[in-house]
């Protein structure tokens, strides 16, 4: 059995990360808004704040790949094969619901390039349901 004090601490420290981590993009957001260039999208601006310390704020944008599969393979077609190998990184991405349900024969082939390692555990604190 668990100790009540651990798991009390845990569960403080679990609310706090959740509002802290809210509060630090709340602030980053308004410091970057006082502070750099509003219409900058992408790049790295700098600011020095004195005593030798600088802030520098990376503007980023993010880029995702369509999921679907067939509209990919359907857009990569029409591109030169050098082009496409260098704008495209294929990764194998593991079905863990498939790879469950395989027969041993399988299995057995496909662990070869399949590692596995102990995650982090994940607890979670049901709390009693309000009769009433």
């Amino acid at each position: 059995m668990t100790s009540d004090n651990n798991l009390m601490e845990w569960r403080e420290l679990q609310i706090r990360m959740k509002q802290l981590k809210s509060r630090e993009i709340e602030l980053r957001k308004l410091i970057v808004q006082e502070s750099f260039d509003p219409n900058m999208v992408e790049g790295t601006e700098t600011i020095d704040l004195g005593n030798d310390y600088k802030l520098k704020c990376r503007h980023n944008l993010r880029y995702n790949v369509e999921r679907d599969n067939e509209k990919v393979l359907q857009v990569v077609s029409k591109l030169p094969v050098d082009v496409a190998k260098r704008i495209l990184k294929w990764k194998a991405d593991l079905s863990l619901t498939e790879y469950k349900q395989l027969d041993k024969e399988h299995k057995k082939l496909v662990d070869k390039i399949v590692t596995t390692v102990p995650g982090n555990p994940v607890l979670e604190l049901v709390e009693p349901k309000v009769k009433g």
